[in-house]
């Protein structure tokens, strides 16, 4: 699907040059064809470059577009800020020097079967070229403020729905046992 319109741009763009030539200069038609030629081979540059890769590398490159990465290092941060308080006597540079030992790109080699599993490579090259466009990137930078508010709401909307479910069961008489 990607090729095929590839192959109609890339017609498009041959039949302009060629009523550009039939109308104008050669210096003209010369100029929009090296600027066709060019915008047509970076364009096809990252999929040539995907074709070149295993289907690991895209998975890998995939995680690093997206910010895997760097998600995996602020979860790790989030969950030390987390524990600080059951260990309230481990000095700020021992947290440091653990938080430094974890090594990100572990995870991500873990998470690579995990996307091969659910993703064909035509899948994975679709997704990169995607993530690395304007838009592609405007959904990577706004998908944690996203995901932050989308959990509070659905914390608050969970707790409503066990609250419900807790009073109807209740209602008929059921009680929660001690634990």
């Amino acid at each position: 699907m990607l090729v095929s319109g590839r192959q109609s741009s890339r017609r498009s763009s041959f039949d302009l040059v060629r009523r550009c030539g039939r109308s104008g200069g050669t210096q003209f038609s010369f100029s929009i064809l090296t600027i066709a030629l060019l915008v047509l081979g970076i364009a096809g540059g990252a999929v040539a470059e995907d074709a070149e890769r295993s289907d690991e590398q895209l998975a890998l490159e995939l995680l690093q577009v997206t910010g895997g990465a760097d998600m995996a290092r602020q979860a790790m941060q989030m969950m030390s800020v987390q524990m600080r308080p059951m260990f309230p006597t481990v000095p700020e540079a021992l947290w440091s020097e653990l938080l430094d030992s974890f090594d990100a790109d572990e995870l991500s080699e873990l998470v690579v079967p995990i996307y091969l599993k659910h993703f064909s490579r035509e899948e994975l090259a679709g997704l990169l070229e995607f993530y690395r466009s304007p838009l592609g990137q405007r959904m990577i930078e706004s998908m944690p403020l996203i995901m932050r508010e989308s959990m509070a709401i659905g914390t608050a909307w969970g707790r409503q729905k066990a609250m419900e479910i807790i009073q109807r069961l209740e209602k008929e008489g059921y009680k929660p046992t001690e634990i």
